[in-house]
C-alpha cells in the first residue's frame, strides 16, 4: 500500500472490469480504493496502477515500459439458418454481462468468446505514450531511430509479444 502497509491475499486482474480481485474468506471482491495501491504482485509479474488501470511493469529502465491488458466479450454471432453462425452477422461487443448481480463468477455461453488485446506503454516523465509499434517507440526515443531500426532488424522484434518489446526498450536504454 501506499502507506507502507503490506496485506497478503490470492490476486488475479479482471482484463473486463479493470480491477484488481482478491480473494478473502472464500470471497472474491475488488480492490475498492486501488489508488491506495503502491504495487501488487501476482506470482512474478508486478502490477502498478496508472490511469485507472493496472499496468504491469515489464522494464524498470529510466523510461519504464508498462503492459496494459483489455478484454472484451463478443457474441459470436447470430443464426443465419440452415445450422450456420455468422461470424459477422449481429457480432456486437458486450462490455459486461451480470450473472445473478456478480461479475467475478461468471461462466460465458458458448455463443461468447472473450478477446484479449495488450497494449505497451513507456513512461517518460509524468506522461504516457504508447509503444506498440516501431514508429510510436521511435517517437518516443527521436534520438536512436537508426538503433531502433537495427535492433528491430537483428532481433526480429515481434510487437505482439511481451519479451521483444521489453528486450528492445532495455538495450535502448543500455546503449
Amino acid at each position: 500500500m501506499r502507506s507502507g502497509e503490506k496485506q497478503n491475499y490470492p490476486l488475479n486482474y479482471n482484463t473486463l472490469t479493470n480491477e484488481m480481485i482478491f480473494e478473502r474468506a472464500g470471497t472474491r471482491l475488488a480492490i475498492a480504493q486501488p489508488e491506495e495501491v503502491d504495487t501488487a504482485y501476482i506470482n512474478d509479474h508486478k502490477f502498478v496502477f496508472v490511469n485507472k488501470v493496472f499496468y504491469e511493469v515489464l522494464a524498470t529502465t529510466p523510461v519504464p515500459l508498462y503492459l496494459e491488458y483489455k478484454a472484451s466479450i463478443l457474441k459470436t454471432g447470430n443464426d443465419i439458418g440452415y445450422g450456420v453462425t455468422g461470424g459477422n452477422v449481429g457480432n456486437t461487443g458486450v462490455s459486461s454481462i451480470v450473472n445473478g448481480g456478480r461479475l467475478y463468477d461468471l461462466h460465458l455461453p458458448y455463443q461468447y468468446k472473450v478477446r484479449m488485446r495488450k497494449s505497451f506503454w513507456l513512461r517518460r516523465g509524468f506522461n504516457y505514450y504508447k509503444a506498440n509499434n516501431a514508429r510510436q517507440v521511435m517517437e518516443v526515443f527521436p534520438d536512436k531511430e537508426k538503433l531502433i531500426r537495427e535492433l528491430i532488424k537483428k532481433n526480429h522484434t515481434d510487437f505482439s509479444r511481451p519479451e521483444d518489446i521489453t528486450a528492445l526498450v532495455v538495450a535502448l536504454q543500455s546503449t
